[in-house]
């Protein structure tokens, strides 16, 4: 007999598309996959609630697993947010108290209901919490906005699930559950993402690059949001075009967010406008053909960079530029498999040059050499989570 889960999920923006229109995604994958992981699959069946401001409506899934779409507007976001906790709170709670789950599973911020509605009707509870954008804010002691932006993110930590995993992506989210909660009864397991085995097997198809385009290209794809900084990117080709004297370039920003103005009002200030392009985010199945027209991919983020669109450009064979800060150095090393340089005051200047005494390089030591690591690190979707729900269920 199948498992039953009760799923708390959230509105991803990039996913508001499918869940709502039944229209591709447009990013997190982890969360599209692991709908389609659950809702395919003979040994389990989820009952996924999520509060949208748009329509009811019901998802269908081949094993009988279902989406619950309910509408709850509000005009204010972060209040709409609070309400919705509140609503899915006593919702998950007579869920549970009138039929029977195995396992109730809060994402993100849900978790901390999983937990609570899972103590409370003595079900076990699992938090899956994809990655962390506190790294810095910890490291800086920035209690202020800690505790009002982040709240619910530490309110995750504080009343922790029974098992919790994380993404293993650099943001090293075990430093910062333990800065919250001491408890050595909770820590988090912390495993790789997956990929869906069609695209891992199209971009490993690609060959690696070994020189320079003309024009090189280079290219930036993340949500256009302040954690990303493709500020530093821009500020990086600003030096090789007008430092360096390196105009044989093309970079490209690929993603949608709050931030695009200011982006694209810095590309105009640094008379970037003839070098840097932008592109709004796409579906996901298209990025593959993108990055088969791109050199090198930059990856930047405050707090970590090990990501989906990373393994993607190592397994497409690009050149990977990043930064080393939480884990990501732990993998990539300078000259051996990437172009990285450490988290300082100077960093645009020293990766400028990096990039600057590249030129006519030989590519293929890098991108080959990233290549290999990823393929060994990232399987596919299916095998990802199936390790997840045998360590959920393993008692």
């Amino acid at each position: 007999m199948a498992k039953k889960i009760l799923l708390l999920g959230e509105l991803y923006k990039p996913l508001i598309p499918w869940f709502l229109h039944d229209a591709p995604p447009k990013g997190v994958p982890a969360v599209y996959n692991l709908y389609q992981f659950l809702g395919n699959h003979s040994e389990y069946q989820f009952h996924s609630i999520i509060y949208n401001p748009e329509i009811n409506k019901v998802k269908k899934f081949p094993n009988g697993s279902v989406i619950e779409l309910k509408k709850f507007a509000f005009p204010v976001y972060y209040i709409w947010k609070l309400l919705v906790f509140l609503k899915l709170l006593l919702r998950s709670n007579q869920i549970l108290k009138n039929n029977s789950y195995d396992l109730v599973y809060g994402l993100s911020t849900f978790a901390t209901i999983a937990a609570l509605v899972g103590k409370w009707n003595k079900v076990p509870s699992a938090g899956r919490i994809y990655g962390t954008i506190l790294t810095k804010h910890v490291q800086d002691r920035n209690y202020f906005k800690l505790y009002t932006r982040f709240f619910f993110d530490i309110l995750a930590i504080k009343i922790p699930a029974d098992k919790v995993i994380a993404t293993l992506d650099g943001t090293e989210y075990d430093k910062v559950f333990h800065f919250f909660n001491k408890s050595k009864n909770r820590q988090p397991t912390l495993l790789y993402n997956g990929m869906d085995a069609n695209l891992r097997a199209k971009l490993l198809s690609f060959p690696v690059v070994k020189t320079w385009s003309s024009p090189a290209r280079f290219c930036y794809i993340a949500r256009l949001e302040s954690y990303k900084r493709q500020e530093l990117a821009i500020e990086i080709v600003d030096k090789l075009v007008h430092q360096y004297h390196w105009t044989d370039l093309e970079f490209t920003i690929l993603g949608s967010g709050s931030r695009a103005d200011m982006l694209k009002s810095l590309v105009q200030k640094k008379q970037l406008n003839q070098y840097i392009r932008f592109i709004a985010e796409m579906p996901h199945q298209e990025v593959p053909e993108f990055l088969a027209t791109q050199d090198a991919a930059f990856f930047f983020y405050e707090g970590g960079s090990l990501g989906n669109i990373l393994w993607e450009s190592a397994l497409a064979g690009r050149l990977i530029v990043t930064v080393d800060n939480a884990g990501t150095g732990l993998l990539f090393k300078d000259g051996i498999n990437s172009i990285i340089a450490p988290e300082s005051d100077d960093f645009v200047e020293v990766m400028a040059r990096k990039l600057s005494e590249l030129q006519g390089a030989d590519l293929s030591v890098y991108s080959q050499t990233s290549r290999e690591l990823v393929s060994g690190l990232v399987s596919t979707w299916e095998e990802r989570f199936e390790k997840e729900f045998k360590l959920l269920f393993a008692g």
